[in-house]
């Protein structure tokens, strides 16, 4: 007699915020796949982001949702896509993003186990709910979803989680040489956008902070989105020598590979930043009307934040920023001087322009 043959059961994690969500979203990922190695992971992320994590440890499938302005015209580009989902076979699902959106993305795979965080706009179409901590970081928050894993979150945070493909690396080194830059020399990045312009440090901070860098015989590479470039190359323009524009020229899979070959990130409250902790690079985190202490600054001991502390009455005025101030004078990004910024820097035991500090590296892909 034939023994019937046993399914695969089939794990569904669905991501669709920015970067930093979906690099926060990674050790969830490695705790999974450590708690069942034989069940394939399907991960679902906002389009552009796909390139970031295919062929990472874990995921198996990735499916790339497509978002809209407007409630309806967010779901009904993707009614294809709610088909391949209830086509999955998925038994269990993770809602890793807390919106509606990933309710319903969640609902229509008919998975016998939905498991997200109580209280989100995502909890109707859960069998199960954790609580979403406000105490505990965001990476652990989601590893939470994980039940009993999350209990080891120590090894799935440390880092470097994010694993830089050769082909990857290859493309980042290749870019940088035609713009003479050395991949295995001294150079930092910077990043001065962000998708929330009330994150955003003042360009004029961001230019006399790349050349103070450039003084120090460090090249600087400036790195961001196709919708950075403009504001980019006007903090290159300002800084003078030195300095390269490579925003909107690499893919998010090739920028990961310019911050791991990188002697550290100078950026915002912003994606970049979880993915160069992601990558095992030193980072220096400019904070404005967000607080680092919520939960959302990149992880790690090789993290410096700086902010203008409580001296300002109306900050933090929201948790993951906004497209302008609610008072409508900026002073928590406007009255943080270049100078006092350079200060922390130098201060810093990590200062990549003083030292080069052995720092641990992803598995090469």
């Amino acid at each position: 007699m034939r023994r019937a043959a046993v399914r695969k059961s089939r794990t569904l994690v669905i991501q669709t915020g920015f970067l930093g969500d979906l690099v926060l979203t990674l050790p969830l990922l490695r705790a999974l796949r450590a708690a069942h190695p034989d069940s394939p992971i399907t991960l679902v992320v906002r389009e552009g982001l796909g390139d970031l994590v295919r062929g990472q440890p874990g995921v198996a499938e990735t499916i790339v949702m497509r978002k809209r302005r407007g409630w309806f015209e967010r779901i009904a580009p993707d009614r294809a896509r709610l088909v391949q989902l209830r086509a999955g076979g998925f038994q269990t699902v993770y809602l890793a993003h807390r919106s509606f959106r990933t309710g319903l993305y969640a609902w229509s795979t008919r998975a016998r186990r939905r498991i997200g965080f109580a209280g989100s706009p995502s909890s109707w179409a859960c069998t199960e709910s954790v609580r979403y901590d406000t105490e505990r970081h965001v990476g652990e928050r989601l590893l939470a979803l994980a039940r009993p894993s999350a209990l080891e979150t120590g090894s799935a945070l440390r880092s470097p989680w994010y694993v830089v493909s050769a082909a990857a690396r290859g493309a980042a080194e290749r870019l940088l040489d035609r713009h003479g830059v050395d991949p295995r020399g001294d150079f930092v990045a910077v990043a001065p956008g962000s998708v929330w312009a009330t994150k955003r440090w003042t360009e004029r901070g961001f230019s006399e902070l790349a050349r103070w860098a450039a003084a120090q015989r460090v090249v600087v590479v400036l790195v961001g989105t196709a919708g950075e470039r403009d504001l980019c190359e006007r903090v290159r323009t300002h800084a003078g020598h030195r300095v390269i524009n490579l925003a909107g020229r690499t893919s998010p899979a090739e920028l990961a590979a310019i911050l791991e070959l990188s002697s550290a990130l100078f950026g915002n409250d912003s994606g970049p930043g979880h993915l160069a902790v992601a990558v095992g690079t030193p980072v220096v985190a400019i904070f404005g009307p967000t607080d680092p202490s919520r939960g959302f600054r990149p992880l790690g001991d090789r993290v410096l934040t700086v902010d203008l502390g409580t001296s300002l009455a109306c900050r933090p005025c929201s948790v993951h920023g906004s497209r302008r101030c609610p008072r409508g004078h900026h002073r928590c990004m406007n009255d943080l001087q270049p100078a006092d910024v350079i200060a922390r820097i130098e201060a810093w035991p990590l200062n990549p322009l003083t030292q080069s500090p052995d720092r641990p590296r992803a598995p090469r892909g």
